[in-house]
């Protein structure tokens, strides 16, 4: 609501009920900045006293869509909404709440909240130095341009169909990864659909070591050489080497 009220006139201006009306109505707008902050917002102070740990400055909060003072001091669990009515006399001799003032303390009541539970607002200037210094849109879209390749690169890996050769004691295995027991004491072959051995998948078989029969050996001859040592007697080699 945009109102604008010139009280500079002369002749007297008539502040009836239905006037001041208006101007709490128009008042009670700055209470959308407590929608728009959010529940257990701190707008403003609430910081700690320069030098103390425990003491906070008095500020503004946002509790349930309302703004309201906060009183500061020393830090406690909780705060609640503290509401002091101000009476009056009215024209025909009886009293009234006239004024209503609500302040937000620390301590306990029916109803609290919790201090930890509130959030201190940044100022605008700090917001937008923060989003400077932020990814754009179009270094967005590079990292997921590049994150979508990453993805279907490791694909094998995320499924779990990846086995690797790991060259350091089972209790080093990184987080995350765990021992492929199935392939302990086993050599990996290619699936080879053309081959009965081979064409399903999971299939083992084989030994370690087999004893080769004499049926299983194909036929074969050798040839070799043998030089019979001499017995000492009845000839033996001359000066010049040669046999006798």
């Amino acid at each position: 609501m945009k109102l604008n009220i010139n009280f500079l006139q002369t002749s007297g201006v008539p502040l009836t009920n239905d006037l001041m009306a208006t101007i709490m109505e128009a008042i009670k707008f700055h209470d959308v900045l407590g929608d728009i902050v959010g529940h257990l917002t701190i707008v403003s102070g609430g910081d700690l006293v320069a030098g103390s740990t425990t003491v906070v400055n008095p500020g503004v909060v946002a509790i349930n869509g309302e703004l309201l003072p906060f009183e500061g001091g020393t830090i406690y669990p909780n705060v609640f909404i503290h509401t002091q009515d101000f009476t009056e006399t009215f024209e025909d001799q009886t009293n009234k709440v006239l004024v209503q003032k609500k302040m937000v303390k620390f301590g306990d009541s029916p109803v609290v909240f919790p201090w930890t539970g509130f959030l201190k607002l940044q100022t605008l200037r700090e917001m937008q130095i923060s989003l400077d210094g932020k990814a754009d849109q179009s270094d967005l879209d590079d990292v997921i341009e590049r994150l979508e390749v990453v993805e279907l690169k490791t694909a094998p890996i995320i499924n779990g169909g990846i086995v690797w050769i790991w060259n350091l004691p089972v209790v080093d295995i990184p987080v995350g990864w765990k021992e492929c027991t199935d392939l302990r004491g086993k050599t990996v072959f290619g699936r080879n659909p053309d081959d009965d051995t081979f064409s399903d998948l999971g299939n083992t078989g084989g030994n370690k070591s087999i004893i080769q029969t004499l049926e299983q050996m194909p036929i074969h001859s050798h040839t070799y050489t043998r030089t019979l040592p001499w017995s000492g007697g009845g000839g033996g080699f001359d000066g010049g080497g040669n046999p006798f």
